[in-house]
């Protein structure tokens, strides 16, 4: 663990759901999938299955984008200076070539 999220409590949280991001969300679908297309699973979990995976792709709530940020006029002061913080620190490890998402659609 970095010291910058040993010290910020909101970095280690944010460096830690990154990592269920990145790590268990796809374990987590496989699962869901698995149960869905297993036709020997009992139909309760089947259907538990498929209602959480429509959920997931956001199919209930035509609003809701897991991937869409916050719109800063709904933001505190204190989200609006992280988020601003959190962009300097990308664009600086942008320039400094380490930035590992550098892409033009991350």
């Amino acid at each position: 663990m970095s010291r910058s999220t040993r010290d910020d409590p909101r970095a280690a949280i944010k460096a830690q759901q990154r990592r269920i991001a990145i790590e268990a969300v796809p374990l987590a679908v496989t699962a869901l999938m698995s149960v869905c297309a297993d036709k020997n699973a009992p139909a309760p979990a089947r259907a538990t299955a498929g209602t959480s995976l429509l959920r997931a792709a956001g199919m209930f709530d035509r609003k809701a984008d897991p991937l869409e940020e916050r719109d800063p006029s709904e933001m505190s002061a204190e989200e609006l200076a992280e988020a601003i913080r959190e962009t300097k620190a990308r664009r600086d490890a942008i320039e400094r070539g380490d930035d590992e998402d550098d892409d033009v659609f991350g």
